[in-house]
């Protein structure tokens, strides 16, 4: 640090910042001689920053064990922060690790009416004939990420959606009737994802998850794409579908998600 830097550093704040974060998963709640012995302070000390942090509502002392627990007023900074970026800023880092794990294109996008846009993607342009670019609209009855954001919708809606549009043929395999298309997104929805074999492209198969917001809400999906003739099927499903559930649910719990008992609301 130097000394312009050292000058306007304010010492107290930064230790009272490093007083929050000796809460976490592993310690949500401290005594107050846990408290000092994190911090290397004698319980005096611990008592004046955990006192005043109470007092703004950083901290919670419980009545009757006097353990210190985060307050409520430290979630307002989280979720101040989230809400100042935007949702592909917040979904580009778990992109890109799911890119970086598997090896396969990996995508983000939401429903806009019967099409899917994308929001993010990070890919290498070699693996795909179709190279779809942020802001990219595809037909949602036959990607992956459009099938698992219909899925979450109720099929009268769905219904509303699709009215008017041809569920044309790009590919032999594609479903091309409402019947077939309800059958799907029915298993999409069961299943908690989606596969799409070849419906778009010939040659490229692909997974989606969907990921939710703090109030359970569907709003967007993950997916990655991966070539027929590299990936198999059963390796899809049994090496890289893991990491791609698990890459949605990290976003989503970062989007305030939390997983309630019973089944997934719509």
């Amino acid at each position: 640090m130097d000394a312009q830097a050292s000058r306007s550093f304010i010492q107290s704040l930064a230790k009272g910042l490093e007083v929050l974060r000796c809460f976490g998963p592993d310690s949500p709640t401290l005594s107050l001689t846990e408290l000092a012995a994190r911090m290397g302070w004698n319980k005096t000390t611990a008592f004046r920053f955990a006192s005043t942090l109470r007092q703004l509502g950083y901290l919670e002392q419980d009545h009757h064990t006097r353990r210190y627990r985060l307050g409520v007023k430290v979630l307002e900074l989280g979720f101040g922060c989230l809400s100042s970026m935007s949702l592909p800023e917040r979904a580009q880092p778990y992109l890109e690790e799911l890119f970086h794990q598997t090896g396969q294109p990996t995508q983000m996008a939401v429903l806009d009416g019967p099409d899917i846009v994308y929001l993010a993607r990070v890919a290498d342009r070699r693996l795909t004939a179709i190279t779809p670019y942020v802001g990219c609209r595809l037909p949602a009855y036959c990607t992956s990420m459009g099938k698992v954001l219909l899925a979450h919708r109720p099929w009268e809606e769905v219904q509303r959606l699709m009215a008017g549009v041809v569920l044309q043929p790009h590919t032999p395999h594609t479903i091309t009737t409402p019947d077939g298309l309800r059958r799907a997104l029915e298993q999409i929805r069961q299943a908690g994802y989606g596969v799409t074999h070849q419906e778009l492209e010939l040659g490229v198969r692909s997974a989606a998850a969907p990921i939710r917001d703090a109030s359970a809400q569907v709003i967007a999906a993950l997916n990655l794409s991966t070539s027929v003739a590299r990936v198999d099927l059963d390796t899809l499903l049994t090496c890289l579908l893991p990491q791609l559930l698990q890459a949605a649910e990290r976003l989503s719990a970062a989007l305030g998600y939390r997983r309630s008992p019973g089944p997934e609301p719509g």
